[in-house]
């Protein structure tokens, strides 16, 4: 952090920093919503399962055409993590987008390269987060039931997934 920052919150009286943190949760519904989650850690899950349904909405519309946007899934996870306080939930929201990636390929059948690119690299990046935050045993079941699922879908996309999980749990 910026010195300059710290040493200003270092000069003023505990009482206006209290004023000051009040009005910024004002002004900016960003603070605001950084002190909800604080105040209620229930209310991340509430807006976990907001992010949810737009990726399931990517892929499974109520009323529209199929978008299949990788950005927006890409960005919905990017900007949950960003919020996200409970580790937890963060990577819950990225196997999440595996499953209904796996929902979808059962459904329609074979996609296209790019899509299998996607999601190979969110469970890369989901098993890499779990390990950093040292959740693998809370997560193993859900691993392995996702990459359990990818039996049915023929080509490399099986082969990469697999090779993916070896490269974290090496049994």
């Amino acid at each position: 952090m910026n010195s300059k920052y710290i040493q200003y919150i270092g000069s003023i009286k505990e009482d206006e920093l209290k004023r000051e943190i009040l009005e910024l949760i004002k002004l900016f519904p960003e603070v605001r919503e950084y002190y909800d989650l604080r105040i209620d850690p229930e209310l991340e899950k509430n807006m976990l399962d907001r992010y949810k349904k737009v990726i399931k909405n990517e892929f499974f519309p109520e009323k529209e055409d199929i978008k299949m946007r990788y950005s927006v899934v890409s960005e919905t996870i990017i900007d949950f993590q960003r919020r996200a306080l409970i580790p937890d939930n963060s990577i819950e929201l990225m196997l999440y987008y595996v499953e209904i990636a796996l929902d979808f390929t059962k459904l329609y059948g074979d996609i296209g390269e790019k899509f299998y690119i996607s999601v190979e690299g969110t469970f890369d990046k989901a098993l890499n987060y779990i390990f950093k935050k040292g959740l693998e045993r809370k997560f193993y079941s859900k691993i392995k039931e996702l990459l359990d699922r990818t039996s049915y879908i023929e080509g490399d996309f099986q082969t990469n997934m697999v090779e993916i999980f070896y490269k974290y749990f090496d049994l």
